[in-house]
């Protein structure tokens, strides 16, 4: 038989029973149907429900994260309307100087 087991395969040496793991090997993960049972192991406990302090933390972090998107868009946004418009000191002298060509005194009254 050589270095093969039974059915051919190679052994690996991991299993103290020549290399061959005759049950199912303890670093293998075994799929087993919903209400089967692998003979000779004990079934896995039931899967525990998620506490609400874990939902809490993931509620948060995905409204972190929909904040953190927002912003950046704010960001790009005002970026492009810095850029277009110009900044708070530029409008004003803008308006100014729009107004001294037009020679309108945005209807003020001024006294002398």
């Amino acid at each position: 038989m050589g270095n093969t087991d039974g059915h051919g395969r190679t052994r690996t040496g991991g299993a103290a029973s020549g290399g061959v793991c005759v049950s199912p090997c303890e670093s293998v993960s075994v799929r087993v149907p919903p209400g089967r049972s692998v003979p000779g192991r004990a079934s896995p406990p039931p899967p525990r429900p998620v506490p609400s302090v874990a939902i809490a933390a993931n509620g948060v972090l995905s409204l972190l994260n929909l904040c953190i998107y927002l912003t950046g868009r704010q960001v790009e946004a005002q970026a492009a309307a810095f850029e277009r418009d110009g900044g708070f000191t530029e409008r004003p002298h803008r308006r100014r100087s729009q107004r001294r060509q037009t020679g309108s005194d945005g209807g003020y009254c001024h006294r002398a």
